[in-house]
């Protein structure tokens, strides 16, 4: 049937393109919150090791003493590993990790992302002397009348990879969903419209000889039913139209 194939194909077009437009709304957000809790676990670390930094630096008179001979084991003792940290004392480098190489390289060469004006904390995200990608933590401190700035900085090439392949395996899985999409409203307008379907068959049935056969009206939707009424009114203007002719 011609007009119902329009109708279905309406139906099916709206379907799609509404849950097509979902699917991708919802991959954007989850990937969007994928990424925030991945920085956020990173950004956690970084506080962490912060803290840790802070309770070894120890102010004797005008002398300030940082006790990092336990922190610079392990992450920070392997050159290019991704685990960095340097202290400034009134701008001058005082202490860096053996993990960076060279010891002079700049964690904090471009602009900050975040900055926090109570805390004296700033967040960037940088690359690393090996090319890596890094998110540094900045913190000014001031110890006997000297500023402190303590930068540590954590790789986020694993993060990265990680969500690069998230990234692709939603970008993989929207096209099904998309497909499943299309075939869950092709059934859905199908059985939907199937009893106008029905009943427009029945109507194309109908012959001179066969006038008075009843059509059945049990299957078509309750939104349809003005459809037998405005039929009957108009076969009786046609009646009454003919009537008029013949007299």
């Amino acid at each position: 049937m011609k007009a119902g194939g329009s109708i279905q194909g309406r139906l099916l077009l709206w379907i799609f393109l509404f849950g097509s437009g979902m699917v991708i709304l919802l991959d954007v957000v989850l990937l969007h919150k994928f990424q925030k809790v991945a920085f956020q676990a990173v950004d956690n670390v970084l506080h962490s090791k912060l803290q840790i930094m802070k309770g070894l630096m120890h102010a004797h008179g005008e002398y300030i003493e940082v006790e990092l001979a336990e922190v610079s084991r392990g992450e920070y003792a392997t050159s290019g590993s991704g685990h960095y940290y340097q202290i400034f004392i009134d701008n001058s480098l005082h202490l860096t990790s053996p993990s960076l190489q060279p010891p002079l390289f700049n964690l904090i060469h471009d602009k900050p992302e975040a900055h926090d004006e109570e805390a004296q904390e700033w967040m960037y995200r940088t690359t690393g002397p090996s090319g890596e990608p890094l998110l540094v933590l900045r913190n000014d401190i001031t110890l006997q009348g000297k500023v402190v700035s303590i930068r540590i900085a954590e790789t986020l090439a694993e993060t990265v990879t990680m969500l690069s392949r998230l990234e692709q395996f939603f970008y993989l899985l929207t096209p099904f969903f998309i497909l499943l999409i299309g075939i869950v409203g092709y059934l859905i307008s199908s059985h939907a419209l199937r009893p106008l379907t029905v009943f427009a068959d029945a109507l194309e049935r109908i012959t001179h000889k066969n006038l008075g056969k009843r059509i059945g009206l049990t299957d078509l939707p309750r939104n349809c039913m003005f459809l037998p009424n405005a039929l009957i009114l108009y076969w009786s203007a046609c009646r009454q139209l003919l009537m008029q002719k013949k007299s």
